[in-house]
């Protein structure tokens, strides 16, 4: 993680906080402390997914670092926000724009999108955990993952 160059990215909040926050969140995501984590989740969905309908470009680095935690994570709370997350990315990334004033350079959005469907397994098996809601979100990327 530290071997990015976080300030090359865009989050919600910019580049300069996305070198910052993002990797912070990242490391909080394997906080002992379940609330910690989740919340470090939530702040993850806010810098690199505006409410679902807009991505931004340091959404591709993390998406490794989101992956591992969703894998070794044993908190329901906490796999569900990732899984909501990851249900943005792949919403955001199903219809790409063509190169506009928002995304210049759309090619880290495909290769974003790329990557979720390579990761599609480890997503599908969160379609059998025991929690409802988990089960349904996991569900949800899936499904957007489809509507390729």
């Amino acid at each position: 993680m530290i071997a990015i160059d976080w300030s090359r990215y865009e989050s919600a909040a910019g580049p300069v906080l996305a070198a910052y926050e993002v990797p912070g969140h990242l490391i909080e995501l394997a906080h002992t402390k379940p609330e910690r984590a989740s919340h470090a989740a939530r702040r993850l969905n806010e810098s690199l997914c505006h409410q679902g309908v807009f991505i931004d470009s340091a959404a591709l680095p993390a998406l490794p670092f989101l992956l591992e935690a969703l894998r070794s994570t044993t908190d329901t709370s906490v796999a569900w926000s990732l899984l909501h997350l990851l249900e943005g990315f792949a919403d955001c990334s199903r219809s790409i724009p063509g190169p506009n004033r928002d995304w210049p350079n759309r090619e880290w959005v495909i290769t974003l999108r790329q990557e979720l469907v390579l990761h599609r397994s480890a997503i599908a098996s969160w379609t059998r955990h025991e929690d409802e809601n988990v089960r349904t979100e996991a569900q949800a990327v899936l499904s957007s993952l489809d509507m390729d």
